[in-house]
């Protein structure tokens, strides 16, 4: 019979803030043969899992964080489950060692915190026909195969189904059984997912990764800043392409997920050293060279894309209502991605730019031109354009329109500040502007309360509107129909 360790390490963190390696867990907790019974001789549990050895791990950490040891039953985590403790158990991949001045290929590299978590293998035939033939062999076994029926352990190799459909080998690092997921590391790409049990199947013991180690490695690359769109069509382009990798620090050899050079034999050029130059903002690039941004082009309205909204209409998360009375708002449609990336992703770029000393400066746009401006009382920085200036020259306050919310409102010069090209190429106005038939032309007070509980508005003018028809008007204009809320003004409901 064989054996298999499950568990075989865990870091703790003490309540004085250093890691450290728990003793009892420093050395296989719990070893069960390839039948999935537990060999633990207490064990009273039939299934895959022992809870008495999950226990006497908890009480490990327990004590690595100076706290009272957990006398309640809980299979949740193997964690002691105080306030300061960070000691979850978790499985990983054991990947080989990376040798400096080697060959290798690039399997995969997804962004991570700081920088890019790269998988390679080696360079070669023989590597790359091992590499071919797990791929294929467990595609294979996955057609056929049945999903598991019963939770994986933490540390079990298992076969995933990834969302294109294929079947890959993985390593189950977390468990969350009352949720129903499970979260891997798949083996030959390095990438961590959650998934399912019905999207889990039983790995083969030939292709077990105890039994068949996998080439992969995974190195580290130090970026310095979130990646852009840009920088990670340049990751994608640079897949399966041969790499020479080397160690920064002078050394022969380090662990996998140590930090790397990588060089594109190609074209020689430094992997790092491009994602960097992609990822940094052209303010900053202005701003090393000592330029200023009064000089980069004006930026009009009219070179802002504008979302399209369906003609068969639906359901439309409004952005604005202050034109209510009027018979119009401002919308866009539910759930769309790029509405969550403008109102945190992008706000926080142009508030680092507009922080900054290059782009502190007020600027005084011209009339349809794009600017960045504040809305108060809200201190974050939203995309405008600029209407006009009150009181003529030298007024003290413009009026402006928020692309991404729709509303037109009047604020002080020195809150503007200059568009930059990166703010908007690819980034349509959110907004689009809504002129609702059959409104009534004069609506009373109870009426437009009416409309605002009828489309769930809250304290920031956001709500829900469902309109059966869209007609285009112009760019970013639409008349709707919107029986429902006319229904519900008219009290017809």
């Amino acid at each position: 019979m064989t054996w298999t360790p499950v568990v075989r390490w865990a870091r703790v963190r003490s309540r004085d803030g250093r890691l450290r390696w728990s003793t009892l867990l420093n050395r296989p907790l719990l070893w069960r043969p390839r039948s999935l019974k537990c060999a633990v001789p207490r064990c009273r549990a039939a299934r895959w899992w022992c809870w008495w050895t999950r226990r006497r791990a908890r009480a490990a950490c327990a004590r690595a964080c100076g706290a009272p040891a957990p006398t309640r039953r809980d299979t949740s985590t193997p964690c002691c489950r105080t306030s300061s403790c960070t000691g979850w158990l978790v499985s990983y991949v054991s990947h080989t060692y990376i040798h400096s001045g080697s060959l290798v290929v690039l399997v995969d590299a997804a962004p991570c915190a700081g920088g890019v978590r790269a998988c390679v293998r080696r360079a070669g035939p023989d590597a790359q026909r091992h590499f071919d033939a797990v791929l294929q062999d467990v595609v294979m076994y996955g057609v056929a195969a049945t999903p598991l029926k019963e939770p994986p352990l933490q540390g079990q190799t298992v076969v995933g189904k990834f969302s294109d459909g294929l079947h890959y080998r993985a390593l189950c690092r977390r468990t969350n059984i009352k949720q129903n997921k499970y979260q891997l590391e798949y083996i030959e790409y390095g990438n961590i997912e959650v998934s399912k049990l019905e999207m889990l199947y039983p790995c083969p013991q030939e292709y077990d990764v105890g039994q068949v180690p996998t080439v992969v490695s995974v190195v580290t690359l130090d970026v310095g800043a979130e990646l852009t769109a840009a920088a990670l069509e340049y990751l994608e382009q640079l897949k399966e392409q041969e790499m020479m990798l080397t160690l920064p620090d002078g050394a022969k050899t380090a662990p996998s997920g140590s930090a790397a050079i990588l060089t594109v034999m190609k074209t020689n050029e430094n992997m790092q050293k491009k994602l960097v130059e992609l990822s940094t903002p052209d303010w900053k690039k202005i701003e090393e060279r000592g330029g200023d941004v009064v000089e980069s082009q004006c930026l009009m309205y009219s070179d802002m894309e504008c979302l399209q909204l369906p003609s068969t209409g639906g359901m439309l998360q409004v952005l604005d209502v202050s034109l209510l009375a009027d018979g119009s708002v401002s919308a866009c449609q539910e759930g769309l991605a790029h509405a969550q990336y403008v109102f945190t992703h992008l706000a926080s770029m142009m508030a680092e730019y507009c922080n900054s000393e290059l782009g502190r400066q007020p600027y005084l746009p011209k009339v349809e031109e794009l600017c960045i401006a504040k809305c108060p009382p809200n201190s974050k920085w939203f995309r405008a354009v600029f209407l006009e200036q009150l009181d003529g020259p030298g007024g003290g306050k413009a009026r402006i329109l928020y692309v991404d919310t729709g509303y037109l409102g009047v604020v002080p010069v020195e809150l503007l500040r200059k568009m930059l090209p990166e703010f908007v190429k690819g980034l349509p106005a959110l907004a689009c502007h809504l002129e609702i038939k059959d409104f009534p032309s004069r609506p009373t007070p109870d009426m437009l309360a009416k409309a605002r509980q009828h489309m769930r508005v809250d304290e920031q003018g956001r709500g829900q509107l469902r309109v059966t028809k869209c007609t285009k008007l112009d760019d970013g204009m639409y008349s709707v129909e919107a029986k429902e809320l006319i229904q519900a003004m008219m009290g017809w409901e």
